[in-house]
């Protein structure tokens, strides 16, 4: 009997490697925060590339390196990568792995990266940009993925939303790197030469990352991913051993799984709230909260001002996350949405109100901070988890491509309500889409908190069949 067919209780029933069981029944230990640092820096470095161009779009206009509308260009061609490395990432991470993809995709954001530090033109930035937002968005993709296949359900959201609180640690560092580093001469190279030089570094140090074992077993790949959790479990093992492994579920799909199981059954309810979900949330970041410096330079504040509000705001980046990742396993994921959605609408409504320069960074702090509770939920754990094994880079992706592709028309649409009703219209246009979004979680979003990821594929399975499933919110024990 071989060794994947004995770790079901010593049965003799083949049952793969149990990878989903053994991973689930595991104490949290050193593995899993080396895991959640080699990951986390790769993505604070991702979202670094991502967000500085908040500040930089502004800088580039009061500069003259380019104007309003070549500024809209360089975004664009930003979001145009950024689905294509989404849709990318989806594919290679499925087909090939997920320490291939996120190597792969490392790899391009450092070297893109550092080539947008030195480009001579708006029209070459646009062409560096678009290539080295093919690797951002792969990363974003690959990260939260390959995380939520290595913790317990029982803290599966706290930890997700600790990578997101890590990555949105971005947000703040580069506000502060702009507010020092803008307002000087061609500091905007500066900020792509940090950006650029980070990735490099963590690109070096996630070499050490070992594979998923779930994506190994739903590839048909027993030994090597029974090999890989022994190594796992000797980390992770205490002194009065591990409690044995219970398969309650079956385990990962062994198959070559397409796109087309996405829109199958039940999966296709999944799979198009999923991509409602990344549309709102591209929304609300990229077409309100990345442009407020530019629009504030725009309406005539210097844009030192302007880079201190940002400064202030974005704080609510790291702190959304973080309040994001303390509630998460306590409130669930479904409610959270709900009720941040209602709040962020409201905050938007009121935001556009504003004129006092107090209440504008004071409210923005709090728009802030409901709309990046928001993203950590859905980016970093909710999506991921409504798909199986076998296809969730390739669902995560998709969701993420579809959302990241509505975001590349958003500069220009920023613009036009900007020239209708300034900073006012824009804010009002996003809070009515979190309305929306509110209605569509409350009626159909299921619930996945504390739910190992093999029982939310088996509950899709008998959605599909027409058969009752647990109920939302069904937990497992905590270990």
């Amino acid at each position: 009997m071989s060794s994947h067919d004995k770790v079901a209780g010593g049965t003799g029933h083949r049952a793969g490697a149990a990878s989903g069981p053994r991973l689930d029944r595991l104490p949290i230990g050193t593995f899993h925060y080396r895991l959640l640092w080699l990951i986390a820096g790769g993505l604070f470095f991702d979202a670094f590339d991502v967000y500085l161009l908040a500040g930089v779009t502004g800088a580039l206009v009061k500069e003259g390196f380019a104007t309003l509308n070549q500024a809209a260009h360089i975004v664009s061609a930003t979001y145009a990568g950024l689905v294509v490395g989404a849709l990318l990432a989806g594919y290679v991470g499925d087909r090939f792995g997920r320490k291939v993809c996120y190597q792969i995709n490392l790899a391009v954001v450092s070297v893109g990266t550092l080539c947008t530090a030195l480009a001579s033109s708006p029209e070459s930035m646009v062409v560096l940009r678009f290539v080295t937002a093919i690797g951002l968005g792969a990363e974003a993709v690959i990260s939260y993925a390959t995380l939520s296949e290595f913790i317990p359900p029982a803290r599966r959201g706290r930890w997700l939303g600790l990578l997101a609180f890590i990555a949105n640690l971005a947000v703040f560092a580069s506000a502060l790197c702009g507010y020092l580093l803008l307002p000087q001469a061609g500091g905007w190279r500066w900020m792509f030469a940090i950006a650029g030089a980070g990735a490099l570094v963590m690109w070096v140090l996630r070499w050490r990352l070992v594979e998923s074992p779930r994506w190994l077993e739903s590839k048909g790949r027993f030994d090597k991913a029974d090999a890989v959790l022994r190594k796992i479990e000797a980390l992770c093992t205490p002194a009065g051993g591990l409690p044995p492994v219970r398969v309650e579920q079956q385990p990962a799909r062994q198959a070559d799984a397409g796109l087309s199981e996405l829109f199958s059954g039940a999966a296709r309810r999944r799979t198009l709230l999923g991509m409602f979900l990344n549309i709102v949330q591209y929304v609300a970041i990229y077409g309100l909260l990345v442009w407020l410096p530019g629009l504030y330079v725009k309406q005539g504040l210097a844009l030192s001002t302007s880079l201190e509000y940002s400064l202030f705001m974005s704080a609510g980046g790291p702190a959304g996350a973080l309040l994001a990742a303390l509630l998460s396993d306590h409130i669930g994921r479904r409610r959270g949405i709900v009720g941040f959605s209602l709040l962020a609408a409201l905050l938007g409504w009121v935001y556009s109100m504003q004129t006092s320069p107090v209440a504008i960074a004071g409210l923005g702090f709090l728009l802030f901070t409901a709309v990046y509770v928001l993203a950590t939920y859905v980016f970093a754990g909710y999506v991921a988890e409504l798909f199986p094994t076998a296809v969730r880079s390739r669902g995560t992706g998709l969701c993420s491509g579809i959302g990241r592709a509505v975001s590349i028309g958003l500069p220009y649409v920023v613009v036009w309500l900007f020239g209708v009703g300034g900073i006012t219209a824009v804010a009002v246009a996003v809070s009515v889409l979190l309305l929306l979004q509110a209605g569509v979680v409350w009626l159909w979003g299921p619930e996945t908190n504390s739910v190992a990821l093999e029982a939310l594929e088996a509950q899709s399975d008998e959605i599909s069949a027409g058969r009752r499933t647990l109920a939302p919110g069904t937990r497992v024990a905590k270990h």
